[in-house]
């Protein structure tokens, strides 16, 4: 069985996601040129590839349209929110004790997400997957595979130039679950990425 390689920068790469998935606000617009020229030096892989074309649609378009099209793409419909455990469960039940984990696992890794925000909220787990010990951020972006898959598969038949970002995350998630079972498998020495 040949060993599993994890996408070379994955850690940079969720950190980037989690600023292509922000909401486009003055200060991420005034970073769009940072932010694509950050990706440009990242390896060549899919998911590099899908992100930097998130980045130039992002860095060439208008940053009103910028706007108006995340609220539309992200605040209005279930299937593409962000909150990745409203995309499951709604105002359900099921969905508290999926928020529950997710604050206990960044409590038990010392990260305490800025007031405000739903742990659950996509750009927030990408971030601190992109800086947690592997264990915990494999489980954070496992915990958020499901709402993340909807999500992409949603934005896809949209034609978003988001669906390139979820597909991305997607790719990721994936990957630090095959870097995961390699690790339990003794496929490969040392932790994930």
């Amino acid at each position: 069985m040949a060993a599993h390689r994890p996408t070379p920068g994955r850690r940079d790469l969720l950190a980037v996601a989690s600023l292509l998935l922000q909401y486009p606000d003055d200060a991420a617009c005034g970073q769009r040129d940072a932010v694509t020229a950050a990706i440009s030096e990242l390896p060549d892989s899919k998911p590099a590839a899908q992100l930097r074309r998130l980045a130039a649609w992002r860095r060439d378009t208008d940053p009103g349209e910028l706007r108006r099209d995340y609220v539309v793409r992200f605040d209005t419909r279930r299937r593409t929110c962000l909150d990745v455990t409203f995309a499951l469960y709604g105002d359900s039940r099921e969905r508290g004790p999926a928020l529950q984990e997710f604050n206990s696992l960044y409590r038990a890794a010392g990260y305490a997400p800025a007031d405000g925000e739903l742990p659950d909220f996509l750009p927030l787990v990408l971030q601190f997957a992109a800086l947690a010990p592997a264990p915990a951020a494999a489980r954070a972006l496992a915990l958020a595979r499901p709402g993340v898959a909807a999500a992409a598969a949603a934005l896809a038949k949209q034609g978003s130039p988001y669906a390139d970002g979820l597909a991305a995350v997607l790719g990721l998630i994936d990957d630090a679950a095959d870097a995961d079972a390699a690790d339990d498998t003794g496929d490969i020495e040392g932790g994930a990425e």
